[in-house]
């Protein structure tokens, strides 16, 4: 039987529609299955595929996601930036605490002092370090630190239940105003500032004023370290980095040292800055990536820099 004309019109109509709805819906779930980060802090725009969401909340401080990511495992974004990842937060966290350790006078290194670092990775290391006596350790957002504790377990164990390491969720500005504790080694592992920050506001956490409250707490003959986020030659990577160093200087040691590491999650170089310089200590316990050949490469740099 010879088709109806209306009734094909019809079907192309039915059909095309239905075809439009999933296009839609597949388009809807494939975004949906990515997380877009643009950090303030970096000129690259980066679209991480998610293959599992593990856990998801707003806390008070931060939106914050624990979710799978193929290449990179299991990995931390707040606020839609990625802060670790499974594959390489040994990088990130080894070259963050041990220089400092490493670097400061056998016997300084009884307290140490950790702000932020709430996936636990940051007092795991810290803890190797078998001389430590105290660890206070502080993370406003308790809720990020007891999810991390559940679904990352990069702190293992010890990071929650060693005797040594008393935590505190409190704002670190209020924690440094009610203590008179002096520390041997302050570690800052905070999220990236916004380079546009002013550094004299009150609004802003990582200002003059909180390095004062740093300087304040710190041991005589200790160190204080900080990742300073993502560096280049140029851009806004480059004019972040520069920005913090300058903010910082007041508070610099004729001693203070800059230093980076590449963290691949990162898709960039990433800065730090210790209050002293560099000294090599063998290390008697485990690391994933900080050897000696290591330790000798994050202290060069490939390009010559100005921070003034």
């Amino acid at each position: 039987m010879p088709y109806n004309r209306q009734k094909i019109l019809l079907l192309r109509h039915l059909l095309w529609r239905y075809l439009n709805k999933e296009l839609h819906k597949y388009l809807q779930d494939s975004m949906a299955k990515y997380i877009r980060e643009e950090a303030c802090s970096s000129d690259i725009v980066s679209m991480y595929p998610i293959t599992q969401t593990v856990w998801e909340a707003k806390t008070a401080f931060a939106d914050a996601v624990i979710a799978e990511v193929p290449g990179l495992g299991r990995c931390l974004f707040l606020d839609h930036e990625i802060q670790s990842s499974a594959s390489d937060e040994d990088i990130y966290h080894e070259c963050l605490v041990h220089p400092a350790m490493a670097s400061v006078p056998s016997g300084c290194r009884d307290r140490v002092l950790v702000i932020g670092g709430g996936e636990g990775a940051t007092v795991r290391e810290v803890l190797k370090w078998v001389d430590v006596k105290f660890v206070d350790w502080v993370d406003i957002d308790g809720l990020l630190v007891a999810a991390c504790r559940e679904h990352l377990q990069w702190g293992q164990d010890a990071a929650y239940t060693d005797s040594r390491v008393t935590y505190f969720a409190e704002d670190i500005r209020t924690f440094l105003k009610n203590t008179q504790a002096k520390y041997d080694v302050i570690i800052i592992d905070l999220p990236d500032p916004d380079p546009a920050d002013n550094p004299l506001s009150t609004d802003v956490l990582m200002n003059r004023a909180f390095w004062v409250q740093i300087k304040d707490h710190l041991a005589t003959g200790g160190a204080w370290v900080t990742h300073a986020g993502p560096v280049r030659r140029q851009g806004a990577s480059g004019a972040a980095f520069i920005q913090r160093v300058t903010a910082m200087a007041d508070f610099y040691t004729v001693d203070h040292t800059d230093y980076h590491a590449v963290i691949p999650a990162f898709q960039d170089d990433w800065g730090y800055v210790m209050s002293c310089r560099p000294r090599w200590r063998a290390m008697d316990f485990p690391v994933r990536f900080l050897t000696l050949h290591a330790y000798r490469y994050i202290f060069q740099w490939a390009w010559a820099r100005k921070t003034g």
